[in-house]
């Protein structure tokens, strides 16, 4: 008895030194994962934020250009155009849209006069107007509001009664950029963020603080709910708590509060040196502000991984059981007793589950006699103890001896199972069974039978489902060939048949410059100089049309070849732009290619003018042409050191008519879509790469057609 005890204590020592070591390990390595875990989530929170965040004033930027584009623009018009801005998904988290005018004192009178005789504000919803203003000599009136249901006491507030929102408009026109609120409670409940943009009476933001005073006439506003705005971004961790908090240092609410309270934007909990000290902050700009998303693990949630508690209990209990089991190899006898008990207890309780189930079990020798079962609910057939020892030839129905006798052979010759689904008749029904036989020791084989019948039908509908799907989607893609097809002969026609009366526009145009130039003042040669621009403009844009809409229309040449000199060729047609320019083209590619010459030299050169005619204005453009070849597929880049093409605008850069805000009149917007559709009639893709610092660098690939 004393050496059982030396041995239960040594092991019990040597155990739980072993459990303390590695529950120290576990704990050390859970809390790594869960510092990266939170880590993880505020980077994830933060991009998602900013990108949310980033889409909004985006939008709200293209509305103002679009507004300074037209402007002056009405209240009809404002309402028309986020109409159709909705409807393309955009100002998403967006609660409220406004535009606010400048309105000095002198001319109230005015603006309260205009707006009582204009129908459309009563048709749109807007209610009898409320001016409700502050003592100064110049006002910002809320005169549009999108929606106007739910937003009717905005009409006509003078954003100097709210605090800290002239401040707002105040740098949004000085600096020209959007400029936002700090967090802000709403009336009607909830936070929110306010971002104004300014508007002025020119096609472009001016340049200097003294010309964008002169020429602010409002902000275009976006009322913004924390709630819509962020909502999405908090939903993907439940066990991290997210706070983001406005940081900014200049205190625009023009109260002098700068607690963290009104400073929190929203927040699951805030910070709290109680709780895990796992916390992560990752700091972001949100047009001139700078909000922190921080995070941290929250209290009471299950850490991940494996708890050092668990590996203390696991690690106690296997001690305990390993040293019971040392000092008690003399009860072993009695031990194998109850263990015998225990199996036959346990194969009576799987005799009962079994029986629970309807399916049916079978072992069969190796020559074919039954050698016991279990017999399910529903099977094909009832056997009885009888059956016990006789062959299985002699109890199977005839329509699947031979299949069953069959697989049987092969389950006896295969480590894997063996199935089959034979169709049967039971009671008189038609029924569907899944036999699985699968080889046990001594030349055995258990078999077991499912009745199927209801997932068998299932397979027969959906598989007369796939064919009715099958054939429908034949049907649409050639319907929808012949309406590209049609279309794109629609764009041909109305294209060229435009191209007439605009001949007759530029005609008479010139005639009266000829016959009547002298007799027009100044303002009547500007006039006329604005109708020849957009008569050319028209023609330019006409043939583009042209042009896209005569790629396609003929078959692929596909031919060798050279794409330095396919490039030399361009270049040297564009001798004269080139040569204006200043321009300097590089291209040592060294492939050659099966393509279509045509398509890739209308490519080529597409990207190449447009390269020279955005060049920036300090220097003098330089075109790179580079390629490479993998296999079947060879890419080609075109870079060159303009003004570059903004991140946000890459995805449009291949619209038709797109130019991405550019106020040029010698383009036509329609060049890089022609590059795009060139390229995908030859297979390949297209696309502006993003995060260039200079210029623009374009690549599309292309696989050469196989021999």
């Amino acid at each position: 008895m004393p050496a059982c005890l030396a041995i239960l204590a040594g092991v019990m020592a040597f155990g739980l030194l072993l459990t303390g070591l590695l529950a120290g390990a576990v704990g050390a390595d859970r809390r790594r994962d869960d510092n990266e875990r939170v880590s993880a989530a505020a980077a994830r929170v933060a991009q998602e934020v900013q990108h949310r965040m980033g889409a909004e004033v985006s939008s709200l930027q293209a509305l103002r250009n679009e507004m300074m584009l037209d402007w002056p623009i009405d209240v009809a018009s404002f309402h028309r155009r986020l109409d159709l801005h909705t409807a393309e998904s955009l100002f998403d988290s967006v609660a409220a849209i406004e535009f606010s005018r400048a309105v000095p004192e002198e001319a109230l009178e005015q603006f309260v006069g205009r707006r009582a005789v204009d129908p459309s504000r009563a048709s749109l919803g807007y209610p009898a107007l409320d001016l409700r203003l502050d003592d100064a000599d110049l006002h910002f009136l809320i005169d549009y509001v999108y929606p106007v249901e739910g937003n009717e006491a905005a009409y006509g507030l003078d954003l100097l009664l709210v605090p800290g929102r002239s401040e707002v408009t105040v740098a949004a026109r000085d600096t020209g950029l959007p400029s936002v609120t700090a967090p802000l409670d709403l009336v009607q409940g909830g936070r929110a963020v306010i971002v104004d943009v300014p508007v002025y009476d020119t096609e472009s933001v001016p340049t200097t603080l003294e010309a964008r005073r002169d020429a602010f006439v409002g902000v275009a506003v976006v009322v913004i709910r924390i709630e819509d705005l962020l909502g999405p971004a908090l939903d993907g961790e439940p066990d991290v708590l997210v706070t983001v908090t406005d940081v900014t240092g200049t205190d625009v609410t023009g109260t002098g509060v700068t607690s963290s309270e009104d400073r929190i934007v929203v927040a699951d909990a805030v910070s709290d040196p109680a709780l895990d000290g796992s916390g992560h902050e990752v700091e972001i700009a949100v047009a001139d502000r700078v909000w922190v998303v921080r995070t941290m693990l929250a209290p009471g949630a299950r850490a991940s991984g494996t708890s050092p508690s668990a590996v203390w209990g696991v690690g106690t209990l296997v001690t305990l059981v390993v040293a019971l089991a040392a000092a008690m190899m003399e009860r072993s006898r009695r031990r194998t007793r109850a263990a015998a008990l225990e199996v036959a207890e346990a194969t009576r309780e799987i005799q009962t589950i079994l029986a629970a189930f309807p399916d049916m079990h079978f072992r069969v020798a190796g020559d074919g006699t039954l050698l016991g079962f279990h017999q399910g609910g529903n099977g094909p057939g009832l056997l009885t103890e009888a059956d016990i020892g006789r062959p299985i030839a002699d109890l199977l129905p005839t329509q699947v001896l031979e299949r069953a006798m069959t697989a049987h052979v092969a389950a006896r010759m295969s480590s894997e199972p063996v199935s089959f689904e034979p169709p049967m008749v039971v009671a008189g029904e038609p029924r569907t069974f899944h036999v699985r036989l699968s080889r046990l020791d001594h030349d055995e084989v258990a078999v077991s039978v499912r009745d199927i019948s209801e997932l068998a039908d299932a397979r027969r509908e959906l598989s007369q489902l796939n064919a009715e799907l099958e054939q429908r989607i034949v049907e649409r893609t050639v319907e929808l060939e012949r309406t590209n097809a049609e279309l794109e002969q629609f764009a041909y026609l109305a294209s060229h048949d435009l191209q007439e009366p605009l001949r007759h526009v530029s005609m008479f145009v010139e005639r009266l410059q000829t016959r009547y130039g002298d007799v027009l003042d100044e303002r009547g040669q500007q006039y006329l100089g604005f109708v020849t621009d957009g008569t050319t403009r028209m023609r330019a844009m006409i043939q583009a049309l042209l042009e896209y809409s005569r790629i396609g229309r003929s078959a692929l040449d596909i031919e060798p070849v050279d794409v330095d000199d396919l490039v030399a060729d361009v270049v040297a047609s564009m001798g004269t732009t080139v040569a204006e320019a200043g321009a300097r083209i590089e291209c040592r590619t060294g492939l050659v290619v099966a393509t279509d010459a045509a398509l890739l030299r209308r490519v080529v050169q597409n990207l190449v003018s447009n390269a020279i005619r955005y060049g920036h204005p300090d220097r003098p453009p330089v075109v790179t042409i580079t390629a490479n070849r993998v296999g079947a597929t060879w890419t080609c880049t075109v870079a060159d050191n303009g003004i570059g093409i903004d991140d946000r605008f890459a995805e449009r850069a291949f619209d038709m008519f797109e130019r991405l805000g550019s106020t040029r009149t010698d383009s036509t917007g329609i060049g890089l879509a022609i590059c795009r559709r060139c390229v995908e009639l030859l297979g390949g893709v297209i696309d502006v790469e993003r995060g260039v610092e200079t210029g623009t660098r374009i690549t599309f690939s292309l696989q050469e057609p196989q021999a």
